[in-house]
């Protein structure tokens, strides 16, 4: 039985981005796991490297990866705190405001 090239490539193609998914190449290297937010989190960025290097803060903005632990109303949560290219792009009902005044 003679398989098309086609089908093998669409087996490869597909098997490629699983593994694409299982380690997703924008989320940063020291993020084991991110701490819950809270009163003693507050005011930090995740991943914990912005917290010390003024470089990582400027590559995870870039990538769109930051977050920062903020106070609501009722309760803390992960606020992220930039807009990426690709996020926007993969959110088309999702508006960018433009500041005109």
């Amino acid at each position: 039985m003679k398989v098309p090239r086609a089908a093998i490539l669409l087996i490869f193609f597909f098997a490629l981005s699983l593994m694409a998914e299982d380690n997703p190449g924008d989320a940063p290297a020291s993020s084991a796991k991110k701490p819950a937010c809270g009163s003693s989190t507050r005011g930090l960025y995740w991943p914990e490297d912005a917290n010390r290097d003024s470089r990582a803060l400027q590559k995870y903005a870039r990538d769109g990866v930051l977050e920062r632990c903020v106070s609501g109303p009722w309760r803390h949560r992960w606020q992220t705190m930039t807009v990426s290219a690709k996020t926007a792009a993969s959110k088309p009902g999702a508006r960018i405001s433009s500041a005109k005044k």
